[in-house]
């Protein structure tokens, strides 16, 4: 299990290791049934931080919820 992180230490380390990743400019969103409006008003790398972040957090959740479960 991964060591509880603010948001901001969260995002800062992501974003840190991310400059040497290759980004490219997301301009058209396409989909199997054609072209579709963005996921969001907020640029794409930042809704892939934000989501990373909760699906930590709810698997945080899920695991105080149910600790009995918690160990398999």
């Amino acid at each position: 299990m991964k060591l509880r992180m603010r948001l901001d230490e969260y995002t800062a380390l992501l974003l840190e290791k991310r400059k040497h990743e290759n980004r490219t400019k997301d301009g058209i969103y396409k989909t199997s049934e054609g072209i579709t409006s963005p996921p969001g008003a907020t640029p794409t790398e930042e809704i892939r931080i934000f989501s990373e972040y909760m699906e930590q957090a709810n698997l945080l959740k899920i695991a105080e919820a149910a600790p009995e479960k918690k160990n398999r």
